[in-house]
């Protein structure tokens, strides 16, 4: 009997054994599955972040002349199924030029009047081009006015003031 006892005992131990490895096992799974969907999370993150920083810190090697801008300006609104009316003018905010890095920021506005958002939203997707110098730094939207002085025409266009952005490399002293 004392044998059998010895067995049992024995028996006992090592599926208390086994239950503790496996309740361990579980855990430690349930650890790494968190742990990878953090990770892709974080792979995921750091691509956006880098694709994000790549758009935002487009430099080019040289000032690009206003002419260029308002084709640009222009091929935007004919790609966007908008006149090129629209188009109304361009008022320079200012340049400023960082003596350490010799990048040159040059900002301005234009104007586009009477879009709807949709057109706005098309003009946008034609600009932003991979090869477009000028970044968007912000949009005003306005209703305008009746010649008249009166009401606005259309509740539903504007008159849209698109403040840009370009960084430039200039030749050092």
């Amino acid at each position: 009997m004392g044998g059998r006892n010895a067995i049992v005992v024995a028996a006992l131990g090592l599926l208390a054994v086994v239950l503790w490895g496996a309740l361990r096992l579980g855990s430690a799974q349930a650890t790494l599955a968190a742990a990878s969907a953090r990770a892709l999370s974080a792979d995921h993150d750091l691509d956006r972040l880098a694709r994000l920083r790549a758009h935002e810190a487009h430099i080019v090697s040289r000032s690009v002349p206003d002419t260029d801008l308002v084709s640009r300006i222009q091929q935007a609104l004919v790609a966007a199924g908008l006149p090129t009316t629209a188009f109304s003018g361009i008022q320079p905010l200012g340049d400023q030029l960082d003596p350490v890095s010799h990048v040159q920021q040059r900002s301005l506005q234009l104007r586009l009047n009477s879009l709807a958002p949709a057109e706005l939203g098309a003009w946008l997707a034609a600009w932003l081009t991979p090869d477009q110098p000028w970044r968007v730094q912000g949009l005003a939207l306005a209703h305008p006015q009746d010649p008249g002085g009166g009401t606005t025409l259309d509740s539903n266009r504007f008159a849209v003031t698109v403040t840009l952005l370009m960084r430039s490399l200039e030749d050092s002293p």
